[in-house]
């Protein structure tokens, strides 16, 4: 079994193919780091958005689902939200992502994330009621925010 520190040179691994556009060698890397640490929530974490991010929604939904409910990191609701909607399960990833707002209800990449879903719902007022207060605290922030939801969705 490999170490922990093992599992993280894979992850910082599996990151340098996604940038080189080598997306299986990435997913067999993130592969690799589940193997060693198969509980370490960082890594599953890690590990789930390689694989979102090399096209494999499913397989990232399958690392993350059986989340601990006593999860405290909003990245987790947050991964497995962006694996259902790749999957076209948009209510389920609203779900998960207003359990990442009770997590961190400050967090406007998330409260975007969730207007981003609102939107492909076609629910386009909760939408704009969702992102319309934090744009004017941070308009620069939310427009880089939006741009990133929409190439993510």
């Amino acid at each position: 079994m490999l170490s922990h520190r093992q599992a993280w040179k894979a992850i910082q691994k599996a990151w340098q193919l996604t940038a080189r556009a080598e997306p299986e060698n990435a997913r067999a890397q993130a592969r690799v780091a589940l193997e060693a640490c198969p509980e370490d929530e960082r890594v599953r974490i890690q590990a789930a958005l390689v694989l979102l991010d090399n096209d494999d929604p499913a397989a990232a939904l399958a690392v993350l689902e059986g989340a601990p409910e006593q999860t405290r990191n909003p990245a987790w609701p947050v991964a497995a939200a962006l694996a259902c909607t790749d999957l076209d399960d948009c209510e389920k990833g609203l779900a998960l992502i207003s359990r990442a707002l009770k997590m961190e209800p400050q967090n406007l990449l998330v409260r975007a994330l969730r207007g981003a879903v609102h939107l492909r719902l076609g629910q386009f007022d909760t939408a704009q009621r969702d992102i319309a207060g934090h744009v004017e605290a941070a308009p620069r922030v939310i427009g880089r925010l939006l741009l990133e939801v929409e190439r993510t969705l």
